[in-house]
């Protein structure tokens, strides 16, 4: 039979005949790493993803990403594609995704695409509006949805979507195939905040104590239903081309996956936290202390049991911190230096040379405690230049830190990565890798003589 695809336009930038996506001197090639990446390439890509491409821990997933591009005739270049990474450390995972008429060309590449989908809409199951009882064809009696082709109520959202679409089979037969979406699976809900920057706090509902949550922005308007409409189109498209769209994502159907990596980011460093303040009010064992008087603190010449128990949103008490010694303290301390120089744009050794005078003695001789007692006006600073360069979000955990807290950099930056917040430099590359002594990142970061 003769098939009635579309066929699909000739796009500039792949080159008809093989497999290569072409963006001139931005060309992948398969098989082409982030190792071999050019600096241009590098430059480029970061404008497509959410994370320091040069991070080596990223480069298999880059890899991955640039062959499935290749595969897919998909050009990033031309934003057909993204890479987003989610999480932190080894809890992160990175998706390939796209926008819905990117899906859409993959179905219209497939040269098995008939027609576009239909998606209609439906409301709640409690508003007998919505659906009528029949029997089926077994005589069981059942409710049927009664959908509709235009969702028109802005103020309040669909309970589901579905969507139909025709293809062709292997064998040159029209097929029809759907999918349903339902609200709960894919609507986002962000906690409600109020104030700014230190004071910025989550609004609490009064009767619940619970985080007061509302709907992301995108799917407030007209109730949602475009947005739903994406997801269901989306589910409907990867099954009838799977080949074409396994693996791949569009960007309303990761929302509420956002906003999980956001809530088990804030949790994270909530916990991280915690432990840290538990640890911090428990000094280091000392060589006559046995192992069951860790609980024990000393306050002048009388010692007094301290029991920590530490609560988390969930109310699940938190493990017993074990102690901390001096030297782990000292090297939160380092480290938390060690950024410190890079956001203010300072020499490291002159910002812990102007510590040690504060403190009239070393910085390596003066306790943590010590150290921490002279940081305020140092963190302020690097608080208000993060702010200046856009990185609120960092900005706000920074500020949130207690005056005397000592804590790992994840916890105290919200696990952000250094290079986003250095200010730029020249290239210092250290004698044992080809890593900057600044910033630990590589000779093509952006901080190395500011954005390429």
């Amino acid at each position: 039979m003769t098939e009635a695809t579309t066929q699909p336009a000739v796009e500039p930038d792949v080159k008809a005949g093989t497999d290569t996506v072409d963006a001139g001197a931005l060309a992948i090639r398969p098989g082409q790493g982030m190792r071999n990446l050019s600096a241009r390439q590098r430059a480029a890509f970061r404008a497509i993803v959410n994370f320091e491409p040069n991070d080596p821990l990223a480069w298999p997933h880059i890899e991955v990403f640039l062959e499935r591009c290749v595969s897919l005739s998909l050009n990033p270049w031309a934003r057909e594609a993204y890479l987003i990474k989610r999480g932190t450390g080894s809890n992160a995972t990175y998706t390939a995704q796209t926008g819905i008429d990117g899906y859409r060309k993959l179905a219209n590449d497939s040269g098995k695409y008939h027609s576009a989908a239909r998606v209609y809409w439906t409301g709640p199951d409690d508003d007998p509006e919505w659906w009528h009882l029949t029997e089926d064809e077994f005589g069981i009696t059942v409710k049927r949805r009664v959908w509709v082709d235009a969702w028109i109520w802005p103020d309040r959202h669909p309970a589901a979507a579905r969507a139909l679409i025709r293809h062709y089979d292997d064998h040159g037969n029209v097929q029809v195939s759907d999918a349903t979406a339902h609200w709960g699976m894919f609507a986002p809900y962000n906690p409600k905040w109020e104030g700014s920057g230190d004071k910025r706090r989550k609004v609490i509902d009064p009767e619940t104590g619970r985080p007061v949550m509302e709907l992301a922005e995108m799917w407030r308007r007209d109730g949602g239903a475009q947005q739903l409409g994406k997801c269901v189109e989306a589910l409907v498209l990867r099954k009838a081309f799977p080949a074409k769209t396994s693996g791949i994502y569009i960007h309303e159907e990761m929302d509420q996956a956002d906003v999980r990596a956001h809530d088990d980011l804030d949790r994270a460093r909530t916990e991280a936290f915690e432990r840290a303040h538990a640890q911090a009010i428990q000094p280091a064992q000392g060589p006559g202390q046995a192992d069951g008087d860790a609980h024990t603190h000393t306050q002048g010449a009388h010692e007094t049991p301290v029991d920590v128990e530490v609560v988390h949103d969930d109310d699940t008490p938190l493990p017993t911190p074990a102690l901390v010694s001096d030297d782990e303290r000292r090297a939160w301390m380092d480290a938390e230096i060690h950024h410190l120089a890079a956001i203010i744009g300072k020499p490291e050794h002159e910002l812990r040379e102007s510590l040690g005078m504060r403190l009239t003695v070393p910085l390596d001789k003066a306790s943590p405690q010590a150290v921490v007692g002279v940081l305020g006006a140092v963190r302020a600073g690097a608080v208000t230049t993060l702010r200046q360069r856009g990185l609120d979000g960092v900005a706000d955990a920074y500020a949130s830190v207690p005056d005397d807290m000592i804590a790992p950099v994840e916890a105290l930056f919200g696990g952000t990565d250094l290079w986003r917040m250095a200010a730029p430099h020249p290239f210092a590359m250290q004698d044992a890798n080809d890593a900057c002594t600044v910033c630990d990142g590589y000779e093509d970061d952006r901080v190395h003589g500011g954005d390429r």
